[in-house]
């Protein structure tokens, strides 16, 4: 785990401005909160409390960006870098390591006689 003076913002800091965030987004959508917990199938009181706290299960913060029609930014948080192509899908394009000997030295290739 980091240590505090690592990381620019506490937890806390972190969770109240995706709160504010998440506000700032339902607002410039013009959603009431009673609106969107229809929207999102949630309860009023776990937007309020996602709002003012930064306080939310995934699975409410989910259907909270389905509704608001953010989910790609959802989406991004957890990104793996994908094959962009089928070659960089077959088999030995990834890097391979070379052989260890007995002695526990990397061999050398023979060469090529040929």
């Amino acid at each position: 785990m980091l240590a505090n003076s690592l990381v620019p913002y506490s937890r806390g800091a972190l969770l109240h401005r995706l709160g504010l965030r998440a506000k700032a987004e339902r607002l410039s959508q013009a959603l009431t909160r009673r609106k969107l917990a229809e929207r999102a199938d949630v309860t009023e009181s776990a937007i309020k409390r996602f709002e003012t706290t930064g306080e939310i299960g995934v699975s409410t913060m989910l259907a909270l960006m389905l509704a608001l029609g953010i989910s790609e930014q959802f989406d991004a948080l957890f990104r793996a870098d994908l094959p962009k192509t089928f070659a960089q899908l077959q088999p030995g394009t990834l890097r391979q390591r070379g052989r260890r000997s007995d002695h526990g030295k990397t061999r050398a290739k023979k060469p090529d006689n040929g």
